[in-house]
């Protein structure tokens, strides 16, 4: 699911541990006309599979990306913003 320059520049250890921060149950609290917009313009959606991610998937996936190019402590600069961008 996630995009090969993720999987280049995070390993898979990083990624599991970015992965336990998600908070799924932060996506109940979206209106329906909020899932509707993330569902037709921002989650990955295959026609014959449906969606592919929730919107956490997502906001982690955009921190992983904004962070890729930190140097120092780059894990802590990723979970910061993840929650910065899910409140």
């Amino acid at each position: 699911m996630y995009n090969e320059k993720i999987l280049a520049l995070y390993t898979k250890e990083e990624i599991e541990e970015l992965a336990k921060e998600m908070k799924e149950e932060y996506d109940m609290n979206y209106i329906q006309s909020t899932v509707a917009t993330y569902m037709h313009r921002y989650l990955l959606n295959r026609v014959e599979n449906g969606i592919m991610e929730l919107p956490q998937h997502m906001y982690l996936a955009n921190a992983m990306f904004l962070g890729c190019e930190e140097k120092e402590g780059r894990l802590d600069y990723v979970k910061k913003l993840y929650k910065m961008t899910t409140k």
